[in-house]
């Protein structure tokens, strides 16, 4: 067998590999913070045309490792008002503590940085505290606490920095029914498309944008985490005591992606 079949054969038994590589290189990375609308964001990219998404990154779950991997892999980046993360993080913990039985609570506690033990501990306390009580244990990542959020935020800046994100606002992509605009909906979904080298008509843009808030049958998978979808409602919810907490360990973010512009808010 003569040198250039060799190489044939060897081309033909790498370019699957090869091709697959490609394909994830120009396939947009999508990291979020945990509750940030990480779920919208995947309704989002599920109706563009063409697009099959199935599964996003949190900033801290192996994110550095599939970066590394592919440097100038596109990047989309959710963020969102750390307040209204903050309260919807306590929402989401109810609804896994306080709606299952112990064995469910934990393996969906799992991937958490605390321990077994430290895990029955929280699911046992948890009934029993305020809201008030549980926003602080969060905010504090007291022994109460199952995550730390200082692990999550720590990377923000930077992966917003490199040269290939896309930064997307939950609060621009929420639309008018979760108190944002039309017009930034329109943007962001625009955005989005562009990211994936998608080429969308304004009305195909509209018409998903039309589906985005609350449920959608057709696109179930996303739909099993939405509670409000609404901007601010940490409102509703912080204290003076919260405030202080939050402003100490948090306001860098904040002033960082523009949601204040003074520490006294």
């Amino acid at each position: 067998m003569n040198k250039s079949k060799i190489q044939f054969i060897i081309f033909l038994a790498l370019f699957p590999f090869v091709s697959s590589f490609a394909t994830i290189e120009s396939t947009p990375l999508v990291i979020t913070i945990p509750k940030s609308g990480s779920h919208l964001l995947g309704k989002t990219i599920s109706l563009i045309p063409g697009i099959r998404f199935s599964s996003f990154s949190h900033t801290i779950n192996q994110t550095k490792t599939k970066m590394n991997l592919f440097p100038e892999r596109p990047i989309i980046f959710l963020v969102r008002d750390l307040r209204d993360v903050f309260v919807s993080y306590v929402y989401h913990l109810d609804r896994i503590i306080l709606k299952h039985e112990m064995p469910v609570s934990i393996k969906l506690l799992a991937q958490t940085e605390k321990s077994h033990d430290s895990l029955i501990n929280i699911i046992h306390a948890w009934p029993e505290l305020t809201f008030s009580q549980k926003l602080t244990a969060i905010l504090e990542h007291n022994d109460l606490s199952p995550v730390d959020f200082k692990n999550y935020i720590a990377p923000c800046i930077e992966i917003s920095e490199f040269h290939n994100t896309v930064v997307i606002r939950f609060e621009n992509l929420i639309g008018p029914k979760g108190g944002g605009t039309k017009l930034a909906q329109i943007n962001e979904v625009s955005k989005i498309a562009n990211a994936y080298e998608k080429d969308l008509s304004r009305s195909q843009i509209i018409q998903i944008c039309d589906r985005l808030f609350g449920v959608d049958d057709l696109v179930s998978k996303w739909n099993n985490t939405f509670r409000s979808g609404q901007i601010g409602s940490w409102k509703h919810h912080f204290e003076e005591s919260h405030k202080e907490i939050f402003k100490i360990n948090y306001n860098d973010f904040l002033f960082y992606f523009g949601y204040i512009d003074t520490p006294d808010w």
